[in-house]
């Protein structure tokens, strides 16, 4: 039998010393000198064979892909949870007409204008829909100024991701194109932001453009929460929500080295254009917490009052006037969400003052504020907007059952006349929406209808609710649900109808093409007034039965056992939480 010599000094590899059934086994191998057998092969009447050198030698790892490969992996992966890009459920929707490709590494070393450019190679197009975003959209969201002297070129080269958002936003004459280019924002996001850590004015202003129109690629995958905590993420970073900054701002400037900085470290001042960034945060954030999210939002500070006064006293733009009072009417929101908190801590350490008298003060301060708006200013219709939609905020109050009525105390302003305000309130709310031209409908920003959306869930309380004094029948002869949300719809035809006759549109101008969120809007509408009608008809229902239900006892909890269809994205430029509200 063929024996291997084992290693001696010479310094040969090792070779394996136990044949190779004692090996399997794992047992000890003693050969025997005479016929090289092993005692164990011998006992067992094994056939004893010696192992082949380099049995045991490790196999050494194959050369892991390149770092390019690896890259690519890892934005595969971070793109697949941002983007939300969900392929099946675009393949199986017919209303989609434009493929999104998945992301390469190759793309993802592009600049996002230059990945933008392969959606509008022409700077003609990109230049109509530059003016359109500054006359028709940036009027309603005045946190974010693209002056006009600044050229197309201009802002490409100098503010590469807000030029993006720009573009994608304003490209209204496509919206297959619009959603591709959406998509693509969130897999640059996701690189830019998560994987190479960029932080700059440009990133967040694009942002917050992103996200002030965020229904318009609402169809891609919710996305509101992780949106909301980036742009208050960046602007910290950024330490935009400080009056001033080393001059070279990097993470070295946060936390414990801030405390060790040399002092005389130059610093500089703010400028107007950051202050209108941070205060666009503070707007957004405010917007998302009161009427979508039950989130906490930023604080009104004294920075944040001083952002406000070095604006106002600037007037650097016709629409600094609206940013002022924007930012004065969420002041209060910010008190008012504060104040009438229902987080059990918060009610034990507060005032044990009714709940009335907390509304009347606010209500106070809400009018007070309401006498002091210009109403020749740029965007009033905007301003209103937001301030009946605070007051319906404020009011809601009454419709909420996890308030004890303990909180009600014996106040001359009992809950029944907050309900009677909060009634008057949801009804300016939507007269001031549809004072809105339908033309300019598919130009404004979440904001304002995630605002609707609130009056909408208001309106169906206020008529489902059953309490002490309150008369339905009064409600519908003020406002029925159905005729509203009707009303709404009629206005959402005349928007289309207009979109249409603008498809034939001059060289001149862009076209106007339907967003898919609003071609899908009125047989949600009508979803919504049907499960509306089920619980009023469960209500009623109940109320026969028990021949009237308690003090306090509100009819849209006598139905919670109503089984409703899981539809979310019921009513998709509200996000899937209006659904979760509603019903």
């Amino acid at each position: 039998m063929l024996r291997l010599t084992p290693p001696g000094s010479s310094g040969l590899a090792r070779v394996p010393k136990a044949c190779v059934p004692c090996a399997r086994a794992k047992v000890k191998c003693e050969i025997e000198a005479e016929d090289g057998i092993c005692q164990r092969c011998r006992r067992l009447k094994k056939q004893c064979s010696m192992q082949m050198p380099g049995a045991h030698r490790r196999k050494r790892p194959k050369p892991y892909a390149s770092d390019v490969a690896r890259l690519e992996q890892k934005l595969d992966n971070v793109a697949a949870i941002l983007s939300a890009s969900e392929r099946a459920r675009q393949n199986n929707n017919p209303g989609s007409q434009t493929t999104i490709a998945s992301p390469t590494a190759g793309q993802y070393g592009l600049s996002p204008t230059e990945i933008i450019r392969q959606f509008i190679p022409s700077d003609r197009e990109a230049e109509m829909m530059l003016d359109h975003f500054r006359v028709n959209m940036m009027p309603h969201f005045p946190f974010v100024i693209i002056p006009a002297e600044v050229s197309l070129n201009d802002l490409r080269r100098e503010k590469p991701f807000l030029f993006t958002t720009v573009m994608m936003v304003g490209c209204r004459h496509d919206a297959s194109r619009q959603v591709a280019m959406a998509n693509k924002i969130r897999e640059i996001i996701s690189y830019s932001v998560l994987v190479k850590g960029e932080q700059s004015l440009d990133m967040l202003q694009g942002l917050l453009i992103y996200l002030a129109w965020y229904h318009f690629h609402l169809r891609l995958g919710s996305q509101l929460t992780n949106l909301f905590h980036l742009i208050m993420a960046m602007m910290t970073d950024l330490c935009l929500n400080n009056a001033a900054h080393p001059k070279s701002p990097s993470k070295l400037a946060l936390g414990l080295a801030k405390y060790f900085e040399k002092d005389g470290q130059p610093h500089t001042t703010r400028t107007l254009e950051e202050r209108r960034a941070y205060l666009g945060v503070f707007y957004l954030t405010s917007i998302v917490s009161l009427y979508a999210r039950n989130i906490a939002s930023l604080r009104y500070t004294k920075y944040t009052e001083e952002c406000c006064q070095l604006v106002a006293e600037a007037a650097e733009y016709p629409t600094d006037t609206l940013l002022i009072q924007l930012m004065r009417a969420h002041r209060l929101a910010d008190k008012i969400k504060l104040s009438l908190s229902l987080d059990e801590l918060e009610v034990q350490l507060g005032v044990s003052a009714p709940i009335g008298a907390y509304v009347r003060s606010l209500e106070s301060e809400l009018v007070q504020l309401k006498h002091t708006f210009p109403q020749d200013i740029p965007g009033f219709t905007d301003l209103l907007m937001n301030y009946y939609a605070l007051e319906t905020f404020l009011y809601s109050v009454a419709l909420n059952e996890r308030m004890s009525a303990v909180r009600y105390g014996n106040f001359p302003m009992a809950r029944l006349e907050i309900l009677l305000s909060c009634l008057e309130s949801t009804k300016a709310c939507f007269d001031t929406f549809h004072s809105f031209s339908p033309s300019s409908y598919f130009h404004l920003p979440y904001p304002l209808w995630s605002q609707l959306g609130h009056a909408i869930i208001v309106l169906s309380k206020l008529s489902l609710f059953n309490g002490e004094g309150w008369d339905q029948e009064y409600v519908r002869s003020q406002m029925d649900f159905f005729e509203v949300l009707s009303t709404f719809d009629q206005k959402l035809e005349e928007a289309r109808e207009y979109s249409r006759s603008t498809s034939q549109a001059s060289i001149s101008e862009l076209s106007m093409d339907i967003p898919e969120i609003f071609v899908k809007l009125t047989p949600n509408l009508q979803q919504m007034k049907e499960c509306h009608k089920a619980r009023l008809q469960a209500q009623t229902s109940t109320t026969e039965q028990t021949q009237g239900p308690s003090h306090g006892d509100s009819g849209s909890a006598s139905s919670d056992d109503l089984v409703v269809p899981d539809t979310a994205g019921l009513f998709e430029f509200l996000d899937d939480s209006f659904w979760r509200q509603f019903t």
